[in-house]
């Protein structure tokens, strides 16, 4: 008898392979295009968290800002920084050495809820900060605190020296504040970076160096023309507030975000 053998022809076998081939071209393509997707999303996700990070971020700590401590600073040509005092904590002055009177080492303020823990020594004090000299330069509207006594709902501040204030509050408002902070945009990198503990410093300071913590990425801005800095400020007046415009542009797989934010500084010396 004449056995016959059974299985698949050169034909058969190539035209699988082809057919193979074909079906694993498309859905590869499928799967890169769908990886790509994800990518892009994933990026375009982070660079608009980011944003909304840093914005939120500044907003928050602007409106501590004490009045007339803003303050801009530009290279004219590539970074750009914003500089400001935030506000610990704001109470209403009880006794206070001002010009004309015997120069003294102690105040009393009123004590609340709010500001018993946080008034510290160490802080600089102000009354009645009108210009950025009288906030960054030696002047007599602040004072730098020594010791705090608490006793029932009056707080005696002792003082590093003895002074004597020049003007007198309106509102005999009194401010407790940190050292300066600055934002700065970093236009070789594209980075927002977030500088503080510097210090005091009569002119101010273009902090574009590895010091700063990164905030965020991705921001073009052209800082040369002005008209697209990132940051600008209004000071107040009579009739209104300081107001910062913030304005960062960012981009993201070439493509381009730029917000229009204001904020509005609302303390008043």
């Amino acid at each position: 008898m004449i056995r016959q053998s059974k299985g698949f022809t050169l034909v058969e076998l190539v035209t699988v392979i082809l057919i193979l081939g074909i079906v694993s071209v498309g859905i590869g393509s499928f799967v890169v295009m769908g990886t790509r997707i994800f990518v892009d999303s994933s990026l375009t996700d982070q660079v608009l968290s980011e944003s909304r990070y840093a914005l939120q971020r500044m907003t928050r700590e602007l409106r501590t800002a004490m009045p007339n401590s803003i303050r801009l600073t530009t290279n004219g040509s590539s970074d750009q920084c914003i500089e400001f005092v935030p506000i610990v904590v704001s109470s209403s002055y009880l006794e206070w050495p001002f010009f004309g009177d015997t120069a003294l080492n102690t105040g009393k303020v009123f004590r609340d809820t709010s500001n018993t823990t946080a008034i510290q020594t160490g802080q600089r004090v102000y009354v009645f900060p009108s210009s950025e000299a009288d906030v960054y330069e030696t002047s007599s509207h602040f004072a730098v605190l020594d010791n705090v006594d608490v006793e029932n709902d009056v707080i005696t501040l002792g003082f590093t020296s003895s002074v004597s204030f020049l003007e007198k509050s309106p509102s005999k408002r009194v401010y407790f504040v940190e050292q300066p902070v600055s934002y700065c945009i970093n236009s070789i990198k594209n980075e927002l970076q977030r500088y503080s503990g510097y210090g005091y410093r009569t002119s101010q300071p273009l902090l574009i160096d590895d010091s700063g913590s990164i905030v965020a990425k991705n921001i073009v801005n052209g800082v040369s023309n002005p008209d697209d800095r990132p940051f600008h400020y209004e000071p107040s007046t009579l009739q209104s507030n300081a107001i910062v415009q913030l304005n960062p542009r960012f981009t993201i797989n070439g493509q381009t975000i730029q917000y229009q934010h204001q904020v509005q500084v609302i303390n008043v010396p």
